[in-house]
């Protein structure tokens, strides 16, 4: 039985994956959509959130709603999806949203995601604020992160103009 449930999650997962793709490809793919409800009645988070993306985008529904794309996305997050609260508050900010957005992103960095740190850096009022979340995102391996704070090294704008540090940033 252990051994069944352990090929069962992987075809799951393998099945996830291929939806994905086709979602990339096709953001309206109608058998990708099916797909993954299925994998979310299961409980796969990373197929909740693909439906919370889609519901909220519009793609393969008759309108996009907030609402119903959110609660996909807090059930993902529940489950201990890293990327659910970063996709949240991208969607959040998208719409405005951003005290909202905010909250989903700290939410993430909590857990240790650096793309919500990366994506915090976009949206906070102050440049060091900014620049803090810019370092931490760079320090976990982030390549826009590092991209980001080069090009602030090289400006000089937010921290002192610095281009060995840009340059390191950059190798």
């Amino acid at each position: 039985a252990q051994g069944d449930k352990a090929v069962l999650d992987w075809d799951r997962k393998g099945a996830v994956a291929a939806f994905e793709r086709a979602l990339l490809l096709d953001p309206a793919s109608k058998v990708a959509q099916r797909g993954l409800r299925r994998a979310a009645k299961v409980g796969d988070a990373t197929a909740m959130e693909w439906i919370g993306r889609c519901i909220f985008r519009g793609n393969g529904v008759p309108a996009s709603s907030e609402e119903k794309a959110f609660k996909y996305l807090a059930r993902a997050t529940e489950l201990g999806s890293l990327s659910a609260p970063v996709t949240w508050g991208v969607l959040l900010a998208r719409s405005g949203q951003l005290a909202s957005a905010r909250e989903k992103f700290e939410q993430a960095v909590a857990r240790g995601s650096s793309d919500a740190h990366y994506e915090l850096a976009k949206i906070v009022d102050s440049p060091e604020e900014a620049i803090e979340h810019l370092r931490a995102a760079a320090d976990a391996g982030h390549a826009r992160a590092m991209v980001g704070l080069a090009s602030e090294y090289l400006e000089g704008i937010a921290v002192p103009r610095d281009a060995a540090v840009a340059i390191r940033l950059l190798l």
